[in-house]
């Protein structure tokens, strides 16, 4: 089990039967988080990633949540709120998925970075600096 059923959802979106994208939302207590999303190139102009997430942020709200994060901007927008300065948008990286968040509304909320706690300092080396490095067919079993 992924988690207790009643911390995950899993949307879907469909169109006659095609299934145009999906998202997984974790909540707990009175936040709710964004955590991973596909989507299909095919009919985009239905726009399924913004009912997914509007579904998304009404279960959220049913289920007593206050607090819903979408999760994965660019770093110079939350730190220029940090600052109390406006930053001009950019291209590439995740300014497509900022431009799409920033049309929900919201605001922006900066939180401490995440770190890795190493339990093996030899296999985190390896994990790290040298499977990286190996070609795929020996990463991924593929001989």
């Amino acid at each position: 089990m992924f988690a207790p059923r009643d911390m995950v959802r899993l949307f879907l979106a469909t169109y006659e039967g095609q299934l145009l994208g999906g998202i997984m939302v974790f909540a707990m207590g009175k936040w709710a988080w964004y955590m991973y999303g596909a989507s299909s190139d095919q009919r985009r102009n239905l726009m399924p990633n913004h009912l997914l997430q509007w579904e998304a942020m009404r279960w959220a709200k049913v289920r007593g949540c206050a607090y819903y994060d979408m999760c994965g901007i660019p770093d110079e927008v939350s730190e220029a709120a940090t600052a109390g300065r406006q930053v001009e948008l950019g291209e590439g990286g995740l300014w497509g998925v900022y431009r799409f968040e920033s049309g929900f509304g919201g605001r922006v909320m900066r939180y401490v970075g995440a770190y890795d706690f190493v339990y093996s300092a030899t296999a985190y080396w390896l994990a790290t600096r040298v499977w990286p490095r190996l070609p795929d067919r020996l990463r991924y079993g593929r001989l």
